[in-house]
């Protein structure tokens, strides 16, 4: 893989917060290897009003499946 390795997440501030403790912890341990983070916007951010689980991971599996990011940080809770 060349370039940076994108790693996906949601854009609240706790997502955000979770996903750089996963780059920190891999940049760590592959140090050549540059991680970036990569913000989405998931529908259940849109609108509150809808609340389950896939309207928060939504975004993060499109953008998996479209080879957009390389991997994803959700938190368990919401799978």
């Amino acid at each position: 893989m060349t370039g940076a390795v994108r790693v996906g997440t949601r854009r609240s501030p706790l997502a955000r917060i979770q996903a750089e403790g996963v780059r920190m912890r891999l940049a760590r341990l592959a140090p050549a290897t540059h991680f970036r983070l990569v913000p989405l916007d998931a529908s259940g951010d849109r609108d509150r009003s809808l609340g389950g689980s896939p309207d928060f991971t939504d975004a993060l599996d499109r953008a998996l499946r479209r080879g957009e990011i390389d991997l994803a940080v959700h938190s368990a809770k919401d799978l």
